[in-house]
């Protein structure tokens, strides 16, 4: 369950505070389920969240694509200023590979490969832009 951990600085970070005895009491939960998860408060978090969203939405979360994530996000009223400005870089990482799960099931591979060297050339691109601007 918590191996549906998205790449590393493409998530969204959320905080909150919990007395210990309610986070002691969701760990001992977990275990007495046999629920696996990682002794670490995001893994624990992480492994709740997905099993409400098993739970509510029947195991098919109502919304999959992280565009329309965002857009419905700042629609409700939500920052999305994580996922913009200077943090845009590992968001736009995670964009791009969800395209490329989206079309890998409608397209050729060759085609595949082709949007994949498109993009790797763009961040590429971008990265030699970024420095640029940074020196």
């Amino acid at each position: 369950m918590s191996q549906n951990k998205p790449p590393r600085g493409s998530g969204l970070h959320i905080q909150c505070t919990l007395e210990p005895q309610t986070f002691a009491s969701l760990v001992v939960l977990l275990q007495q389920a046999d629920i696996p998860f990682r002794p670490s408060y995001s893994d624990v978090l992480r492994t709740l969240i997905h099993l409400v969203i098993a739970d509510l939405a029947h195991g098919t979360p109502p919304i999959t694509d992280p565009e329309e994530a965002i857009l419905f996000l700042s629609r409700s009223g939500f920052s999305t200023s994580q996922v913009t400005g200077h943090r845009q870089r590992p968001y736009a990482k995670t964009l791009s590979l969800s395209s490329l799960r989206a079309h890998q099931t409608e397209d050729p591979a060759s085609s595949l490969e082709d949007q994949l060297k498109d993009l790797l050339a763009q961040a590429v691109e971008k990265d030699n832009a970024e420095s640029e601007n940074n020196t």
